[in-house]
């Protein structure tokens, strides 16, 4: 009887995990990952990242004679990316704050091995961009999923790629296991999930400037200095506010003093802040505020300030 009951949950198990293999499987096309989506409350996690971010890894792979890049954050790209059209030298490519300074330092590799005559590589983000790193709470959706599924997390230094393995699992940073977890709303969800909670009761030490943002901002400016190129740290619009300029006030602390205070002359220099109404979250400017007539203006101020950004063109 004993035996027939071990049997029974034996069998049991192996039918319970077969139909969640099944359930996976299914997930993994676009109609059972929308139908399974809903069912899940998971609709959304497919791609997360991926999908904002794939594109502007494959333009800097496209030898297109762009010589100088703009890379940012998300306000960077609701200022700059709309004007494209205009300007044959610049490759605008802002993406989002959650790839880190990681992924715009492999964004700018990309473009600079990619393409020749390359002059200037512009860094425009917020000062908030500064904080994350590649363990951050976005990072593994738009920094490992996007960059390990296009191959591109080899430009990473020894160390970070050690620090992502203990952190995430050795096994998350194989590309297919990477495009098996990413091509699926259910396993992504799944994912995130089981990692907040691994790592819930970890505290992390606060820096207006991460050990990695430092890292890869030294090794940029180096880099671009022995090809004969030009790196120029800028600040995208602010929000202004008491936040906001606390972060300021903590970003120059920490650089002040040391070697990347002359890398960062320019970035403090070309701070502009907007009334909070201009604003819809605090960070992104309104649909009305965010006219090309707008923006516009937002870029002659940043040109203004900093005496950056020559030849670009806005009409």
């Amino acid at each position: 009887m004993k035996s027939k009951n071990a049997l029974l949950v034996f069998v049991f198990w192996i039918g319970f995990v077969v139909i969640l293999l099944l359930v996976d499987l299914v997930s993994l096309s676009k109609r059972g990952d929308e139908v399974l989506g809903r069912i899940f409350f998971s609709t959304g996690y497919k791609e997360l990242g991926s999908s904002e971010i794939c594109p502007a890894i494959i333009s800097t792979e496209k030898a297109n004679g762009y010589t100088k890049l703009i890379i940012g954050d998300s306000v960077c790209h609701q200022v700059f990316n709309g004007f494209q059209e205009e300007n044959a030298d610049y490759l605008f490519l802002g993406t989002n704050q959650a790839i880190t300074i990681d992924g715009q330092y492999i964004l700018a590799k990309s473009f600079i091995v990619n393409h020749e005559n390359v002059s200037d590589i512009y860094l425009i983000v917020l000062p908030t961009s500064f904080k994350g790193d590649s363990c951050s709470e976005l990072s593994y959706s738009y920094l490992v999923e996007p960059f390990g599924k296009m191959g591109k997390l080899d430009y990473l230094s020894e160390d970070t790629i050690k620090r992502m393995k203990d952190y995430y699992g050795s096994i998350f940073l194989k590309k297919s296991i990477i495009r098996f977890v990413d091509g699926s709303s259910i396993n992504n969800k799944l994912f995130l999930f089981h990692n907040q909670k691994k790592h819930s009761n970890e505290i992390s030490s606060y820096k207006a400037l991460s050990d990695e943002a430092r890292f890869y901002i030294i090794r940029l400016w180096e880099e671009c200095e022995n090809e004969g190129i030009e790196f120029h740290i800028l600040s995208s619009p602010i929000c202004r506010s008491l936040a906001n300029e606390a972060s300021i006030d903590e970003l120059y602390g920490e650089i002040r003093n040391t070697d990347l205070e002359p890398i960062f002359e320019k970035y403090f220099l070309s701070i502009s802040y907007y009334p909070q109404e201009l604003f819809s979250d605090g960070i992104h400017f309104k649909q009305e505020y965010a006219t090309k007539d707008n923006l516009k203006t937002y870029i002659y101020d940043l040109q203004k300030k900093s005496g950056e950004l020559e030849g670009l063109l806005v009409e």
